[in-house]
């Protein structure tokens, strides 16, 4: 996470979903708070008027025995307990008789005009249809709850047969202790979303964290598997095409060398490794101790088909298949640590691509290579050496230019037959190959006459090349019918931008080198000695 835009990113998906999560709580906590509140109130509008009804049947004894200090002494107490705010009786009249408050006996109540009083007495002739109301007051929020003394047989001795009403017993019994309850919930509903909250943002973080990391995983992916893609199809050459894979493979798994292998006819093999120290590209004999010989061993024998681990993971082997075809086998070492299993899927994941390159390249190989010698062919000598000069025209890279002929070849043919001429082109092509360096390229000629392009290198390097190769040819064995028939060669040097500076000039001159050590007495080396023209 230490991409700044990821960060941003990532703070800014914790805070939606914070912020989500905090209204979805707020508002499942409203809606919880509304429900409690409305059941707490319902309950003490039940026990406010349970509370009436038993405090009135209380005061029914005192009424009875027409005792008004009685009733007054029995509000006082009642007012002084705490459980009600105010408690007092009316009379008909609406004039306080009795009361908790004593400054309040004889104030007068308008059922009509008093705020208190018109919640339930809308009108003069408005029925009251409930016994206790919520009264918003000065000193708080209370329940009112209205008992009606009615007037009934034992009160006539005091009230008019005619009244039905006496008067009203009034108690108001304060919600302090239910607010008090329900805010003591909203505090402990709101500290526990907070809290929750708090535990989340660990939980979300490190789960998004996974998220991001799988997305910038599969985005690594499919950038690369473009990249790659885009890298192999701009070439299908096979010499250029290995370096590429070389380099996605090494640069893909940090692997501190990769091994590719190709097939070299019928059941040969030649290795190419690449190093993430020291030199990239070089050509590899495989000793006997080396554990990638039995793996190409049993990839000869095409029992490899499927990726393979080493048993500690730092290895790992990929067969690179089109169909039955064996293309490639890449073996990827990286001693330090284990390969991982999401940068191996990704390998996997571009192999199909790497096949398809492989055998575009395989059967472009097949049209430019030589079916006798296996080197490539002087049409692809043509295109080759036209790259070449461009690298040395854009980029100012020299490169030197070997042109090869065997030494006394028609006599061969004419002493031992065409097949036995065969063998010796065969030969002397296998020696040249071996010789020259990975990105060297050798081709075929003409009948006899071979060409190998050298790039990067100046006149010393040229003369190393050409001279290893005289000196492989002249010691090879070249058998027919049991009789050692010996080969020699003689070959001509130029090199670009020394000797010359375009393809014609270059070609003219290493030919002018080859004239020169065919008549210097054969099997040597000659470097031609004109310089270029400005």
């Amino acid at each position: 996470m230490s991409d700044p835009w990821l960060h941003r990113f990532k703070t800014k998906i914790i805070i939606g979903l914070v912020v989500m999560l905090a209204l979805f709580m707020a508002l499942t906590m409203v809606g919880i708070m509304k429900i409690t509140r409305n059941a707490l109130l319902a309950d003490s509008a039940e026990s406010t008027g349970q509370l009436g009804k038993a405090i009135s049947s209380g005061l029914r004894c005192s009424m009875l025995n027409r005792s008004p200090e009685r009733i007054q002494e029995t509000l006082d107490n009642i007012g002084q307990s705490g459980q009600v705010a105010k408690i007092f009786i009316l009379n008909r009249q609406g004039r306080v008789g009795f009361s908790s408050d004593r400054n309040e006996i004889g104030k007068k109540y308008e059922r009509t005009a008093d705020v208190s009083c018109r919640v339930c007495h809308l009108t003069a002739d408005t029925v009251p249809e409930r016994h206790t109301i919520l009264v918003h007051g000065a000193g708080g929020d209370v329940y009112r709850n209205v008992s009606v003394i009615y007037n009934e047989q034992p009160c006539f001795g005091c009230h008019p047969r005619e009244e039905k009403i006496n008067g009203k017993l009034i108690i108001d019994h304060p919600l302090t202790g239910t607010y008090g309850l329900i805010q003591k919930i909203g505090i402990s509903m709101a500290a526990g979303g907070i809290a929750c909250l708090l535990l989340l943002i660990p939980f979300m973080s490190r789960m998004i964290n996974r998220y991001i990391d799988q997305i910038i995983l599969k985005n690594t992916e499919i950038n690369l598997v473009y990249s790659i893609m885009d890298s192999i199809s701009k070439t299908i050459d096979m010499e250029e095409l290995k370096n590429i894979v070389l380099d996605i493979v090494c640069d893909a798994l940090m692997a501190e060398e990769v091994d590719l292998v190709l097939p070299k006819g019928q059941n040969g093999y030649r290795v190419v490794t690449r190093s993430a120290t020291g030199e990239k590209y070089q050509r590899k004999k495989l000793t006997d101790n080396d554990p990638l010989g039995p793996v190409v061993e049993r990839w000869c024998a095409g029992e490899v088909t499927l990726y393979e681990y080493s048993p500690d993971r730092t290895e790992v082997y990929l067969p690179i298949r089109k169909g039955d075809s064996r293309l490639a086998l890449i073996a990827v070492r990286c001693k330090s640590h284990p390969l991982p299993e999401s940068k191996l899927q990704l390998i996997e994941a571009i192999c199909n691509h790497i096949a398809i390159a492989f055998e575009n390249a395989r059967l472009y190989s097949i049209a430019i290579t030589d079916e006798l010698t296996s080197l490539y062919t002087v049409r692809h000598f043509r295109i080759s050496i036209d790259k070449q000069m461009m690298m040395f025209d854009t980029y100012g890279e020299k490169f030197a230019l070997l042109m090869i002929d065997i030494d006394n070849f028609k006599k061969v043919n004419d002493t031992y037959g065409h097949p036995t001429g065969d063998a010796v082109l065969k030969k002397v092509a296998h020696c040249i190959a071996e010789s020259v360096r990975v990105d060297d390229l050798a081709f075929r000629y003409g009948g006899e006459e071979f060409a190998v392009i050298l790039p990067a290198t100046a006149l010393p390097g040229g003369l190393s090349v050409a001279e290893r190769i005289r000196a492989q040819i002249e010691v090879a064995e070249i058998m027919d019918n049991g009789q050692r028939i010996a080969a020699t060669v003689s070959v001509g040097l130029a090199v670009c931008p020394d000797n010359a500076t375009t393809v014609k000039e270059i070609i003219v001159q290493a030919d002018k080198s080859l004239y020169a050590a065919k008549h210097g007495g054969k099997n040597c080396v000659k470097a031609s000695q004109t310089v270029a023209r400005e």
